[in-house]
């Protein structure tokens, strides 16, 4: 080997030996956590990641407080007890945290905040009241959709403080084509047109995904002459009234989720549902008179959904009976209320 093959080799040992102390030491620049807070109720588990720079540093975890929440150095956390705990990911000397709470499960009526907690104390919080949880559960199992965009949101349901009177579906009907239809040919989403049959979406927790796919169907040029009208009313809402980070953001609800919001889990087809006692509405309509400025839903309105039923129809659900029926998306004297998942 001449002198200048042996400079080239003893240069190259060189740097392969700072490269392996480099990753021997973990030296880091950044390190970065997924989330900076959680909301998990006890017994559910959380994979953390962390991204490190350069990438591949060994990252060590640690909880302060090992009996709420628990903490596996792959990231995955798990909450033990109601209570909070302080995550903290270690690379190279450098840190970043991840505040994680823990509650009970949600119920009926709670107080949800705009902190993104929950309590069946208005007053539990120094945070602003911004809905009032109906329904307890995984919305994310139903809505594949919800699900991998908020995996975080698998606690409940919660429904807005106010809401729209005297709105209509849709004021301008185009000829010959549904949302629906639209949607189908020009987008991934699912339709929101459906049928009235037990295995069809109207029996679905898909409010989520629907208002998606009616906000692409606004937003497309050649509908500007006859957009949902139901989404403008949202955009306003969503503007005066900020969801909580951890939530999915306000949307608007589906037949299904109506019904969640009237009477509660049904098994059967919503459809044929008739004159059933509102006790979920009782409850939550209970819970609003103690929050100020908070409008309890009327029992003489009827709701609007998101689900479409054919060329110019969409389905309602009466508040006093819980009855879902389809009616003219131009008919301008329903109401419409938010919900969000969380």
């Amino acid at each position: 080997m001449g002198r200048i093959g042996i400079v080239v080799f003893v240069i190259s040992a060189i740097l392969a030996v700072s490269c392996s102390k480099d990753e021997i030491t973990g030296s880091c620049n950044w390190i970065r956590l997924s989330e900076d807070t959680l909301i998990m109720q006890t017994g559910e588990s959380y994979s953390l990641t962390a991204v490190t720079d350069p990438a591949g540093v060994a990252v060590k975890y640690s909880s302060s407080d090992q009996g709420i929440v628990a903490v596996e150095q792959d990231g995955t956390v798990t909450a033990l007890n109601v209570g909070a705990a302080v995550i903290t990911a270690e690379a190279g000397g450098l840190t970043d945290e991840c505040v994680v709470n823990v509650m009970r499960a949600p119920s009926i009526g709670d107080y949800y905040f705009s902190d993104g907690t929950f309590s069946s104390s208005v007053d539990a919080v120094d945070a602003d009241v911004v809905g009032i949880v109906f329904w307890s559960g995984n919305p994310a199992e139903y809505d594949p959709l919800l699900a991998q965009e908020h995996p975080e949101c698998t606690h409940g349901l919660v429904v807005s403080l106010t809401g729209m009177d005297g709105v209509c579906w849709q004021s301008v009907i185009p000829d010959g084509e549904s949302v629906g239809d639209w949607v189908e040919a020009n987008t991934d989403y699912m339709s929101v047109d459906t049928d009235i049959l037990t295995e069809s979406n109207l029996n679905r927790i898909v409010g989520y995904s629907n208002t998606k796919a009616i906000t692409e169907y606004n937003c497309a040029p050649e509908n500007a002459g006859h957009p949902v009208d139901l989404i403008a009313h949202l955009d306003a809402f969503r503007a005066s009234v900020e969801a909580p980070a951890l939530s999915s953001g306000w949307y608007i609800p589906s037949a299904k989720e109506l019904t969640l919001l009237c009477y509660g889990d049904y098994e059967g087809n919503i459809w044929d549902q008739y004159e059933v006692t509102p006790v979920v509405m009782d409850a939550v309509n209970i819970a609003m008179e103690d929050v100020a400025d908070a409008v309890a839903v009327s029992y003489s309105s009827a709701l609007w959904s998101c689900t479409e039923s054919g060329y110019g129809k969409a389905f309602e659900m009466s508040v006093r009976n819980g009855t879902v029926s389809d009616t003219q998306k131009s008919y301008q004297y329903n109401s419409v209320r938010f919900i969000l998942a969380f």
